[in-house]
């Protein structure tokens, strides 16, 4: 009975193995998210450490602030330092991202630490923006708090804003 529970539960072992292998390439190759491929991996990757990957300084984001939450010249100096920290935030990022050589994309592993690397990136520079995120939220008046809060992904605001990704600090377009 003890060489039937081993067997058992090797079988199964290797099947969880198996199976996730089979979801991590799959996801890879529709391009997926997740530590295992897609745009937490090898997309992401060349999207971020190609020679002509576009300069994201802030600044498409500091023009849609200022129309949107109609900031008066006194607010507009803790915008600047948001955006001169998510600047730096990016640059910092993709200094550690993509200093390495390049991940081996094919195998799970490497995946998974490109995954793990990317969100201890990602925390370590909301970590750095935030101190300056909360210093602009403070500046705001109520009236402009609740605008701020309403806005969406993709930064346009308003209740039935869809928008793409990642919200208003993000210089998407919505795409």
């Amino acid at each position: 009975m003890k060489n039937y529970s081993k067997v058992i539960l090797t079988g199964a072992v290797l099947a969880v193995i198996g199976a996730t292998a089979a979801i991590a390439r799959n996801q890879g190759e529709r391009g997926m998210g997740g530590p295992m491929g897609g745009p937490g991996g090898e997309k992401m990757y060349e999207r971020m450490c190609s020679a002509d990957a576009p300069k994201m300084d802030g600044s498409k984001m500091v023009e849609h602030l200022t129309r949107k939450l109609t900031l008066t010249d006194a607010q507009k100096p803790a915008l600047a330092d948001l955006q001169k920290a998510m600047t730096d935030s990016r640059a910092t990022a993709k200094t550690a991202l993509c200093a390495d050589p390049k991940p081996d994309f094919t195998n799970v592993p490497a995946r998974m630490a490109f995954g793990i690397k990317v969100a201890e990136t990602r925390l370590n520079g909301m970590k750095a923006v935030q101190p300056k995120m909360e210093a602009f939220y403070a500046a705001l008046t109520d009236s402009q708090k609740v605008t701020f809060n309403e806005m969406r992904h993709g930064g346009h605001g308003g209740k039935h804003d869809k928008g793409g990704h990642g919200g208003p600090m993000m210089e998407n377009d919505g795409k």
